[in-house]
């Protein structure tokens, strides 16, 4: 319980202080959000009208204090450049984001899992420059190149798909995962070639260890040793490294988005930064915060379970 109330302080006083900065930073970019909403043939007295409808021309504090008191009662305001409130703004371009991670980190683990561990145990030198040179030039493609590549070879050429196409799983469910697979597998191949490699890098390090030459003098085959004495102790630090990977995915890949058309909450990003909708922008700070921290406590416990000396205080 006690470990419980202090990671529950510390992701409160997270979400606190960066939402704080967050709100003062786009205080100091240039332009108006009141005059961004009307337009510029707006008058100025129809702009300060707005503004203070907004409650643009308090203080800062007092601007932060009632977002904040609204945002820890579920209430994150109304956009200003959307008619209608964040909330509601934000629940299907969550759900959507959502969705693409969930199939995206499906894809990873597909990938990722059994590749790394089959390519941990080659032996050859020939085979293992070879494998780690491969997973070097997959690592390196740019998600915005690789993006751009499957719409063009997969939406373009073969037809696969129609780029731009995006379909809600509520409307059709099978045509809403055919057409989120493509971003997806976009996301997953640079992701899961580093899952691999930080697997078959871990796994070496363990070849080393007593606990697998004792395993080996024993008489075990080689698939014996490698999946019930190395790949659990081989698994904690890629435990780390996994989370990290979890939190970029569903804090919404904003390049990826962008270059399939999702609906989700990268694009709203961009989208409300250009148009200075700070609630909107708060929220999804908010929630990218909320990801990330949760990922690193869910770690901290897996942590426990593989290794049950790794103590939880």
């Amino acid at each position: 319980m006690k470990y419980v109330a202090k990671k529950i302080l510390v992701l409160f006083g997270t979400l606190v202080v960066l939402s704080f900065l967050v709100f003062v930073a786009f205080q100091a970019v240039k332009g108006d959000a009141a005059l961004s909403q009307l337009g510029d043939n707006a008058t100025k007295e129809q702009v300060e009208a707005l503004r203070e409808e907004l409650g643009l021309n308090d203080f800062i504090l007092v601007r932060y204090g009632r977002w904040l008191s609204g945002a820890v009662r579920g209430d994150f305001g109304n956009s200003s450049n959307y008619s209608m409130t964040v909330k509601e703004l934000m629940r299907d371009k969550i759900t959507v984001t959502v969705q693409l991670a969930m199939i995206s980190l499906g894809l990873i683990l597909l990938i990722g899992l059994p590749i790394g561990i089959a390519s941990s145990g080659i032996r050859s030198t020939a085979g293992d420059i070879a494998a780690g040179v491969f997973n070097q030039i997959v690592m390196a493609i740019p998600p915005f190149f690789l993006g751009i590549f499957i719409t063009w070879l997969c939406g373009l050429v073969l037809a696969w798909f129609t780029p731009g196409g995006y379909v809600s799983l509520s409307e059709n469910f099978k045509e809403g995962i055919h057409f989120l697979f493509f971003p997806a597998l976009a996301i997953a191949i640079p992701k899961a070639f580093m899952l691999i490699k930080f697997i078959r890098d871990s796994m070496a390090g363990q070849k080393s260890m007593g606990y697998v030459r004792t395993a080996r003098s024993k008489g075990n085959s080689h698939g014996r040793v490698l999946y019930k004495h190395m790949l659990k102790n081989a698994l904690i630090p890629v435990i780390t490294f996994f989370a990290m990977i979890v939190a970029e995915v569903f804090a919404g890949s904003i390049v990826i988005e962008q270059v399939f058309g999702v609906p989700g909450i990268g694009r709203l990003l961009v989208v409300s930064i250009a148009n200075r909708d700070f609630n909107v922008i708060l929220a999804i700070v908010l929630y990218i915060a909320v990801i990330v921290l949760t990922a690193n406590a869910v770690v901290d416990v897996l942590y426990h379970i593989l290794d049950p000396r790794v103590s939880l205080e």
